[in-house]
Parts: C-alpha cells; sequence; structure tokens
C-alpha cells in the first residue's frame, strides 16, 4: 500500500487554451490537492499519495474520501498493470500540454466509482458531478497559504534539484527504449 504525506503544497498545471487580442493569452490553472506517486525515500519500489493538508483540514470528509479513492485507483491500475506512462512520455516528447497529458492519466480512471460499495460509490459520482465554478472557488480556499508547484517543482521538492533530475532522465530513458524511440 502506498504511504501518505500530508504536505503543505498542491501542484498546478497551466495551459494555455486560446489567445486575446486585447488580453494575450488566456491561460487554464488546474488544482491537485492529491497526487499518487512515487515514495522519495524508496523511489524505484514504493508509492506514496501527497494529500494537500489544507484540503483535509478545510474540505468536507465526503471530499477527502472521494479523492483518496481516486488515487487509491490510481494505485490499484498500477498493480494490475493499466497504466498509460509510456502514452504520456510519448506525449511530453511531442510537446503536448499539460491538460492533453491530464487527460491521458486520467483515461485509465473510467468508471473507476464501480470499484467501491456504498457510500463510497456515491461520494465519488458527485464530486464527478461538481460544477467548474464551484470547485474553482474551494480550489483557492483548499490552496491559501500553500506553496503551488508544478510537476517539475513536485519532484524537486521530494527529491532534491539534482535527485529529481537524475530520476526524470532516468525514468525518460527507460520509457525511451521501451518505444524503441
Amino acid at each position: 500500500m502506498p504511504i501518505i504525506f500530508l504536505v503543505d503544497f498542491y501542484i498546478y498545471r497551466e495551459s494555455v487554451i486560446g489567445h486575446d487580442l486585447e488580453k494575450g493569452n488566456l491561460v487554464a490553472r488546474q488544482y491537485e490537492f492529491a497526487r499518487l506517486s512515487i515514495d522519495p525515500d524508496q523511489p524505484k519500489t514504493r508509492w506514496a499519495i501527497y494529500l494537500l493538508y489544507g484540503f483535509v483540514k478545510k474540505a468536507m470528509s465526503e471530499r477527502v474520501t472521494a479523492t483518496l479513492a481516486h488515487e487509491l485507483t490510481h494505485f490499484y491500475m498500477r498493480l494490475k498493470g493499466v497504466s498509460h506512462f509510456q502514452d504520456i512520455i510519448r506525449m511530453l516528447l511531442q510537446g503536448k500540454s499539460d491538460f492533453e497529458i491530464y487527460q491521458k492519466q486520467h483515461e485509465e480512471l473510467t468508471g473507476f466509482h464501480e470499484l467501491f460499495e456504498e457510500p463510497v460509490r456515491s461520494l465519488i459520482l458527485k464530486e464527478e458531478e461538481e460544477d467548474s465554478s464551484s470547485f474553482a472557488r474551494l480550489a483557492k480556499e483548499y490552496c491559501r497559504n500553500s506553496r503551488a508547484l508544478s510537476d517539475q517543482g513536485f519532484f524537486e521538492t521530494i527529491l532534491g534539484a539534482e535527485g529529481a533530475k537524475k530520476y526524470l532522465e532516468e525514468e525518460t530513458e527507460e520509457e525511451k527504449r521501451k518505444l524503441g524511440l
């Protein structure tokens, strides 16, 4: 099972979604309050869930439960060998946007609520139905007083700058070999 870390940061993704002649590039920002990733002490052999402390403190317990179910499903899919990691590496090499990569990561979760019994199943469905304006308002509240990290910043925070560079280079090279690139 993955270890759970309560952290003082959230991860964000930004992508240009359009261009306005007066305002310039229109940027959308997406927040992650939780993420399944590597354990900093055992990055090759153990998984960890990083959970924003402000989210746990301020969100309703139902939302926290649904979010943990989401991250545990990512873990379960990795155990079952269902992963889009190679597709994601290919997309990174092709320069695809953060949002396109995020969508690919979450394809493996289609219908994941069916893996859970009630009441968790209903909590997941309720969270998925929430409109984006309500979510954006809550995101600002959960993230207040927390550090914002990009994907690169996330790895640098948990592994250190040199450790992150080494880990990401090794993973990219390994996936390139698997893809025959």
